[in-house]
């Protein structure tokens, strides 16, 4: 392939990285999606080859994948053909696709492209300059305008550059590394490289809008670092550079359909991206942050959500949906939820062997429309709220069977005769949904004993008659609140699942109470346990009294 003039580098790299790690970051890659534009691989057909047929050692190993977009109802599945030839470090993806202009940009537009780990020569690594703290040497200014956004690795690059030690660095996120950068600058004027760069971070400065805002002073800090030097995939930490990464594509037959400064934008994501893997593997291994699908595989959550995304997208008409809300955002967050909920019930109702669907309660329940998803995939349910929403009407229009109930909400005596407690962005009720799940009566089931479970999936932070505004030391205010509510949970004997959705919002972590530290048979023993804990729970929280939004509140309800 080397030979085949067809074939263009875009973008090359040295690199730090062996071909050990090498493989172990690009077969991950193979298999776990790492692009926001796709949620899942299905490998259809994996197949090995050591030698050919004149017995010459190829190694091979043949990957032929099905590529699922994650928005699915605008963009097509494609397949592909993913070869590792082991033996020559080379990687090489070629999609299905006859027409360029319908492939996805993370293949670049390309016929083909290959990653490759090639020897660097003696020559090239005599040229390579790598930067040294304690020997720092200033780069010529080169200003990179396809830098969407500052990486963690290039404000760390700097800081290093400007002489702040590697341990004042680690642990640092990307605003904390640009703001030490600005403060550095601001303190040693006297530093060749602080004076290379003041004057255009000055420049930067005036040319963002006036103000003192957040927004403003982002916009500033994320200008001047734009203008810094671009990084490349050498690491600090001293290992030898004996190889470069190169990002190669082969053309198609008409050269109109390349656009080089894409391609080299999205070889650029993939450079960054072999970077931080390769920090990774180093330290031991990828460690994800957030554990997607604890309670509910990716498989049952997204097959039931395709089901109901294709059954209920006519919503986001605005003919349909006309409440002066985007429907983009609340119908496909709703039909997420559901989604979730029917795949959490369907498997509650077979590990119980339950002779029903389970039914709900929604507290809080806003414009009513999950209660309507459920309701009409066969889940009889109640919504309440304590005002009436515009789209309830409409709702009504497509089934006689919802039940959306415009009442307040006093949790200190409230039961409700239902399987589920719902919490969905329930605000001030938050806290409540436990209190109030662990209260009702406990049902037999068979031999066992099945109590009230709740789901709740916080937004804005409540105690149970205040905001809250508790933080923790090293946490933000919102995950000390999710802290909170689970610890409410817990308290009254709940084993609490958290769970990150996938919905199109940020505050997308529920917690789900579906199990028992205790044994339920005994329900007296049980109600004078949960009658001491809330308690003790409110005698903490310092609680005088819930009073439910007055009908003048000055929210306003629209949807």
């Amino acid at each position: 392939d080397n030979a085949n003039t067809n074939w263009v580098t875009i973008l090359e790299a040295p690199s730090q990285l062996q071909p050990d790690a090498f493989w172990d970051i690009l077969s991950k890659w193979t298999t776990t999606p790492v692009y926001k534009q796709i949620h899942k691989y299905e490998i259809l057909e994996t197949d090995t080859v050591y030698q050919n047929e004149e017995n010459e050692v190829i190694d091979t190993i043949t990957y032929k994948r099905r590529l699922h977009p994650t928005d699915y109802l605008r963009k097509e599945e494609i397949n592909d053909t993913v070869i590792h030839y082991r033996s020559q470090n080379i990687i090489e993806f070629t999609p299905d696709c006859e027409n360029p202009e319908s492939l996805p940009h993370y293949y670049m537009q390309a016929q083909r492209f290959s990653i490759r780990l090639v020897p660097i020569t003696h020559e090239e690594r005599q040229n390579i300059d790598i930067v040294d703290p304690n020997n720092v040497t200033l780069p010529p200014i080169e200003t990179n305008d396809n830098i969407r956004s500052v990486s963690i690795e290039l404000a760390t690059e700097m800081l290093l550059q400007l002489g702040v030690g590697i341990e004042d660095i680690e642990g640092l996120n990307r605003w904390m590394l640009i703001q030490k950068i600005i403060d550095v600058c601001k303190s040693d004027k006297q530093n060749p490289f602080v004076q290379q760069y003041t004057e255009q971070y000055k420049l930067n400065a005036k040319k963002s809008r006036k103000g003192r805002t957040r927004n403003a002073k982002r916009a500033r800090k994320k200008a001047f670092l734009k203008s810094l030097p671009v990084t490349t995939i050498i690491d600090f930490d001293g290992s030898p550079i004996d190889y470069k990464v190169q990002f190669c594509v082969e053309r198609w037959e008409d050269d109109n359909y390349y656009n080089y400064e894409k391609l080299y934008k999205v070889c650029r994501f993939y450079l960054d991206l072999l970077k931080k893997w390769g920090k990774d593997f180093r330290k031991g291994g990828y460690k994800k942050k957030i554990q997607h699908d604890v309670v509910i595989s990716l498989d049952e959550f997204t097959s039931k959500y395709r089901e109901l995304k294709e059954k209920y997208r006519f919503w986001i008409d605005n003919d349909v949906w006309d409440t002066g809300m985007d429907p983009q955002k609340y119908v496909f967050e709703d039909v997420s939820i559901a989604a979730y909920l029917i795949a959490l019930w369907e498997k509650e109702k077979a590990e119980w062997n339950l002779p029903s669907n389970q039914t709900f309660a929604d507290l809080g329940t806003g414009n009513g429309f999950l209660v309507y998803l459920l309701t009409m995939e066969g889940y009889q349910g109640v919504g309440i709220d304590l005002q009436k929403r515009a789209l309830w009407d409409k709702l009504s229009e497509f089934s006689e069977d919802i039940t959306l109930v415009k009442s307040a909400i006093y949790p200190m005596e409230s039961i409700y005769d239902a399987d589920w407690i719902l919490g969905n962005h329930s605000d001030e009720l938050t806290p409540w949904i436990p209190v109030i799940a662990s209260r009702a009566p406990v049902k037999v089931v068979g031999d066992s004993y099945l109590g009230q479970r709740y789901f709740v999936l916080p937004c804005c932070e409540w105690n149970f008659d205040r905001k809250f505004n508790a933080k923790h030391e090293n946490k933000s205010r919102f995950h000390t609140y999710l802290d909170y509510v689970k610890h409410i949970g817990t308290m009254l004997g709940y084993n609490v699942e958290t769970e990150h959705l996938r919905i199109p919002s940020t505050r997308n972590i529920a917690q789900i109470g579906r199990s028992w530290t205790y044994d339920l048979s005994d329900e007296t023993e049980r109600d004078i346990k949960n009658t001491k804990v809330v308690e003790e729970l409110l005698q903490q929280a310092k609680f005088n009294s819930f009073i439910p939004k007055s009908t003048n509140h000055k929210r306003k309800f629209k949807g």
